[in-house]
C-alpha cells in the first residue's frame, strides 16, 4: 500500500476551505442582493471543492507510473492540437484569437 503524505493533503483542503470562506466574505452581499440568498456563490464553489477534494484522494491512490503509458500519445495529442488551433485561429480587428473557432 502506497504511503500518503498526509501533511500535503491536509494543507491543500485547509488552503482551499480558506479560499471558499473569502468568496463567502466578498460576495455575501451581493449573492444576498441578487439572489435573496448569502451563501449563493459559497455553495457553489463548496461544491466543485469537494469534487476536487474527492478527485485529488482517488488520484493520489493511484500508481503513477501508470501514467507514463498514455504520457507519451497524450503528449504527441496535444501537438497537434496546438499547432491546429495556431493555424488555424481568426483574426479579428487585428487581432488573433485562438479561442473562438
Amino acid at each position: 500500500m502506497k504511503n500518503t503524505d498526509y501533511k500535503l493533503f491536509i494543507s491543500v483542503v485547509i488552503l482551499a476551505l480558506f479560499g471558499c470562506f473569502m468568496i463567502y466574505s466578498s460576495s455575501n452581499i451581493w449573492a444576498e442582493f441578487k439572489f435573496n440568498n448569502p451563501y449563493k456563490y459559497f455553495i457553489n464553489q463548496f461544491v466543485f471543492y469537494m469534487i476536487g477534494v474527492i478527485g485529488m484522494y482517488i488520484t493520489s491512490k493511484i500508481d503513477y507510473n501508470l501514467y507514463r503509458i498514455g504520457g507519451i500519445s497524450m503528449k504527441t495529442i496535444g501537438i497537434i492540437l496546438r499547432n491546429y488551433k495556431t493555424n488555424e485561429s481568426n483574426t479579428i480587428y487585428g487581432i488573433r484569437d485562438y479561442l473562438i473557432k
